[in-house]
């Protein structure tokens, strides 16, 4: 670990001086601000780093800021008290919340400088001294709660455009890896080799496709050709986490290039298995292809839009055609009206349900909620294919709190399988004589939308009982 002069030093050898950079402390969050200010007057180091840094140098908002200090997390507990909470198990973290349960609630995320971790164990062998685990099985780093000081945290950051320093009292940007000439030149370059860091983190290339999609910035070759090679490493990050990464990548307004990236680097086949045999059939491919691009256009558009988007949505339309897969047996959904008849004289739709979820779940563990909500979407899509549609019924499904949303999805397997347009059009009628409109927004030419203001919740009534 460096000296304070030596830390001094190695600063010095990479600061961009106030004027030579667009950061200024006006463009960051104020409570991010009083995070660095509040830790500095504590006699500790902090800075603004990584994302928020990078998106200002490309002349865009940042959501979220992350501070990076020498503070270990139970000190920045202490600091800050009842306003910071530590979470995360892999590497512990401190969450600094400004706002809290109000609209303007804000989370700034502080986390130490990373150390070399000299002493590591393995998850069946412990050491008393060890500060890094690594999985015995998968080598892949399962917890790393070693701490440094700054010039080893450089090297633990992924990527050059992400190891960006702020200080925002000085106004000066430290840039360690040339990730200033990165983003001018838009690229994507790992720090270190390539293969160490992915054995270590497979998940890193994920992020590598996300903000390759995110940003528009292209993969160093060095970056990208272990991709090919290492994707089997993914088999052993956890569903969980496997889950969350997928939320960040499909759901943050740019789900159809973040899927074609995955696809050419063949990594589907390691987060939706099932899927991935279906989209390489030489039959089914091309019309799966095709509706997914619609979800994820109308996805990507809804985020545009400023509307939130679904998630448990997304998720069963990813899982709709192993589903419609599963269930042919008993019926094609995919051929347009169904014979009701053959489908609820039997259980058969909850067990085949039960078992694409269970499978998928080996890979990206859904949390229970979610999991009912895509059972009660594809049993409702199932519903509005059958034939005997009674009006008892149509009223039912019309009722159903998931209505809309299936609505969507129809037109969406209509865009991509002429077979369900009789199918769709049935409903356009019936949505007509019950004067409703649903306009799925992706359908739609494109055009500027003023942004619906959420309606303010009504003031409860007090009743006050006159006779006490």
């Amino acid at each position: 670990m460096l000296t304070e002069n030596q830390v001094d030093i190695f600063l010095n050898n990479h600061a961009v001086m106030p004027g030579q950079h667009p950061v200024k402390p006006s463009l960051i969050s104020p409570n991010a601000l009083s995070v660095v200010r509040i830790l500095n007057s504590a006699g500790f180091q902090a800075y603004i780093v990584g994302g928020a840094v990078r998106d200002i140098y490309l002349d865009a908002v940042p959501k979220d800021f992350d501070v990076a200090t020498n503070a270990t997390p139970e000190q920045v507990k202490n600091v800050f008290g009842r306003r910071a909470r530590i979470i995360g198990h892999r590497f512990r973290i401190v969450h600094v919340v400004y706002g809290f349960s109000t609209p303007k609630e804000e989370i700034i995320e502080v986390t130490t400088f990373r150390g070399s971790g000299d002493a590591v164990s393995t998850e069946n062998r412990p050491a008393k001294s060890a500060t890094r685990v690594v999985s015995e099985s998968t080598g892949i780093l399962v917890r790393d709660n070693s701490f440094g000081s700054i010039d080893e945290d450089v090297e633990r950051r992924d990527f050059s455009i992400n190891a960006l320093y702020y200080d925002p009292l000085k106004n000066i940007v430290y840039d360690f890896h040339g990730g200033i000439d990165d983003i001018r030149t838009q690229k994507i370059d790992i720090i270190g080799d390539p293969g160490t860091r992915y054995h270590e983190d497979p998940v890193r290339m994920l992020r590598a496709i996300r903000f390759s999609a995110k940003l528009g910035m292209y993969i160093t070759p060095r970056t990208s050709d272990p991709i090919y090679t290492m994707g089997r490493l993914l088999e052993g990050v956890s569903n969980a986490r496997m889950f969350d990464e997928m939320i960040k990548m499909l759901l943050m307004g740019y789900a159809r290039k973040t899927f074609e990236l995955m696809m050419t680097f063949n990594l589907i086949r390691y987060l939706f298995p099932a899927l991935d045999s279906l989209i390489i059939d030489r039959n089914e491919g091309a019309r799966i292809l095709r509706f997914l691009n619609l979800v994820f256009d109308g996805t990507d558009l809804r985020i545009k839009n400023n509307r939130k988007p679904n998630s448990k949505f997304l998720f069963a339309c990813l899982l709709w055609p192993v589903f419609v897969l599963e269930f042919k047996d008993i019926v094609d959904l995919s051929a347009g009206f169904i014979d009701s008849s053959r489908v609820y004289k039997t259980s058969k739709i909850t067990v085949v349900m039960n078992s694409v979820l269970q499978k998928q779940a080996e890979f990206t563990r859904y949390p229970n909620f979610m999991i009912e909500d895509i059972k009660g979407l594809w049993y409702l899509l199932v519903n509005m294919q059958r034939r005997d549609l009674t009006d008892e019924r149509i009223a039912s499904l019309l009722t159903n709190t998931n209505f809309k949303a299936c609505y969507d999805f129809l037109q969406y397997r209509a865009g991509a399988n002429p077979a369900m347009e009789p199918v769709l059009q049935c409903w356009q009628g019936i949505l007509e004589q019950h004067n409703i409109r649903y306009d799925n927004e992706s359908l739609q030419p494109e055009q500027k939308e003023k942004p619906v203001k959420k309606p303010r919740r009504p003031r409860k009534k007090i009743i006050i009982n006159k006779e006490l």
